[in-house]
Parts: C-alpha cells; structure tokens; sequence
C-alpha cells in the first residue's frame, strides 16, 4: 500500500539558525521549513535517510514563497547489503531535475508544491538546490523548502537498488 514514508535528515551543507533542516522531518500546518544560509555558497545539499528502504512512486516538494530555488536535483541511494549503512557506502542515481518559478506572478506570496514520479527502491535521498531567484524579498540569496513529501511503500530486505517496478497507485 502506497503511504507517506518517514524520514530524517541526516546531512545538509547549511542552515540558517531560524529555519533549521529538522524541520522537514515532521510535516505540520505550522512547519517553517529549512532555509540555506544567509549568503551561502551554492548548491546546498540536503540528504535525508528513509525510516526504511522504500520503493519509491512519487516525490514531492513545497517551495518557500520567496526564497526559491531554480533548480533542485533529485537522487536517491543505498547501500549494497554487504556492506555498513553509512552515508560513505551509498550508491547515488541522479532521477532527474525540477526547475521552480521565480514566483513573481504572485508577488512571492505563494508556495509552489511541485511533484515528480520515480519508480526505484531506496533508503536514501539527496536533494541539490541550486542558486536562488533574486528578488526584492530576498536580500539574502537563500533557498528554502518548507516540506518534502515522499510516497512509496516499505520493502524487504533484499530488494534491488538498480531494480524498477511499475508502481499503479502513484500513477
């Protein structure tokens, strides 16, 4: 059965103080979201371990009203079962890319919830978030998500990395 799979970020290359990246592990009508910080370097990495391998139909992100991305890559990973779960033993595969408006249509008043169909089995997923949209709400050059959503169902132990369903609920 296709369910919201838990997870928490493990890794991110920033934070701002305010907006730390704990808060996408627990989706909430109040949640603040993470944002980079101020004036950081780009991409900034976001990685976040799933509460279990998962087969994977459907990702999901909320975009931050001003403080927007262009870009945000899409990866997901694991570890081959020989070996440690540790961040140094997962296997990346880049699923694809997701370009955000600069959300000047609105006035920066509106989030952007933008989804995107995968089909792989995975126990990691690392987001890269590439330079802002510069604005007049932005001083400060950050990116920020105010949620990620991801849409699978658990799998058993011995489930292939490399190996694709069709996964009809997501669909």
């Amino acid at each position: 059965m296709i369910k919201r799979i838990d997870f928490s970020v493990i890794k991110v290359t920033g934070e701002d103080d305010n907006f730390p990246a704990a808060e996408l592990n627990n989706q909430r009508p109040v949640a603040k979201g993470w944002m980079s910080p101020k004036f950081c370097s780009y991409p900034q990495v976001i990685i976040i371990r799933l509460e279990t391998r998962a087969r994977l139909c459907k990702f999901q992100l909320l975009s931050h009203p001003f403080s927007i991305t262009s870009k945000l890559e899409l990866h997901v990973g694991d570890v081959k079962k020989s070996l440690p779960e540790l961040l140094q033993n997962v296997s990346w595969e880049k699923q694809g890319e997701i370009f955000l408006s600069d959300n000047s249509n609105t006035g920066y008043s509106a989030r952007e919830l933008r989804s995107a169909r995968v089909d792989i089995i995975a126990k990691f997923v690392k987001l890269i978030l590439h330079q802002n949209h510069v604005n007049q709400l932005n001083l400060c050059n950050q990116v920020g998500l105010i949620a990620v959503n991801l849409l699978g169902e658990a799998v058993l132990e011995g489930g292939s990395f490399k190996a694709k369903y069709l996964c009809q609920e997501c669909n």
